[in-house]
């Protein structure tokens, strides 16, 4: 199935002529669409609780053409109603692929209200990018690559990979993810060496809530994922519809809204592994730096 971009589609204008994409305008892009005939695959990955993902790729596949994934996400209730408030979180998760572009998260080039499937969707950059530029990856959720490598089996770099995409995350953004758990982590690794991750991503952040600006200086001075660990602490406490969340600890946040989201830091043996990590990295750092 091919995809027509008319007005109902908002065009990522902020991309173009950027090292994302190699059109000089979106219409140009949308030119290279129509000419080398990209068309919606059949469903990847394992299906979740509203959204599906399919593979837009051109029908003769070359190496110099980007490929993309679409996103498609019913914005309805059991009863057929159109459900706002996951409206809303789709719209933020749109709006960030397309503000964040340097931030790890996938690129969104364009996003629209579907009518006729009452579902909304995004045309994401394919975290598995196929271009001159870059080697053929595969990639899984982060929950799958831990079951192939326990938690502690996991190398220092593919531990201070992971870290820093997460930290990256939080500093460019200015925002904590809000439903990070293990499958809304993605790692691509080559074909040929399955056993080492090559780049990490982080994925579904329409849950995603803002930090305080008055926290703003110590995000941008905090280098270790434990120190953000206060931080949420402290803008979670200051929502104002607390009555729909339940806070653990400094080092555990759930959320629960609309029966959806959690950010719980401790729900798998991983980010135990992970925190652990953080703070004897700091400490080295200090070392090596007091060393000098």
């Amino acid at each position: 199935m091919s995809i027509t971009f008319d007005d109902s589609w908002f065009l990522n204008a902020s991309i173009w002529n950027t090292r994302h994409e190699s059109s000089k305008s979106a219409n140009e892009w949308i030119r290279m669409i129509k000419k080398h005939k990209y068309e919606l695959g059949p469903r990847i990955g394992e299906e979740s609780a509203y959204g599906k993902v399919y593979p837009f790729e051109p029908t003769v596949r070359l190496s110099t053409l980007p490929y993309y994934v679409l996103k498609r996400v019913e914005i309805t209730d059991f009863y057929g109603k159109r459900n706002p408030h996951l409206l809303i979180r789709v719209i933020q998760e749109a709006i960030f692929g397309e503000t964040f572009v340097d931030a790890p998260i996938p690129i969104v080039i364009a996003h629209r209200y579907n009518h006729r499937l009452k579902a909304y969707e995004m045309l994401m950059q394919s975290i598995l990018t196929t271009t001159t530029e870059q080697k053929l990856h595969e990639s899984e959720s982060l929950l799958q690559y831990t079951y192939r490598h326990h938690p502690k089996r996991l190398s220092k770099v593919d531990m201070k990979l992971i870290h820093d995409t997460i930290v990256d995350f939080y500093k460019r953004t200015k925002y904590f993810h809000g439903d990070l758990h293990l499958n809304n982590i993605m790692v691509t690794f080559e074909r040929a060496n399955p056993t080492k991750i090559e780049r990490v991503f982080v994925i579904d952040f329409g849950s995603a809530m803002p930090f305080l600006k008055t926290d703003w200086e110590r995000i941008d001075r905090a280098t270790h994922l434990h120190q953000f660990m206060p931080i949420i602490s402290r803008a979670f406490k200051k929502l104002s519809n607390r009555e729909d969340y339940e806070f653990a600890n400094g080092e555990t946040v759930w959320f629960k809204h609309g029966g959806a989201a959690f950010h719980n830091l401790k729900h798998h043996p991983f980010w135990e592994q992970l925190l652990k990590f953080s703070r004897k990295d700091a400490k080295t750092k200090v070392t090596r730096h007091d060393d000098h």
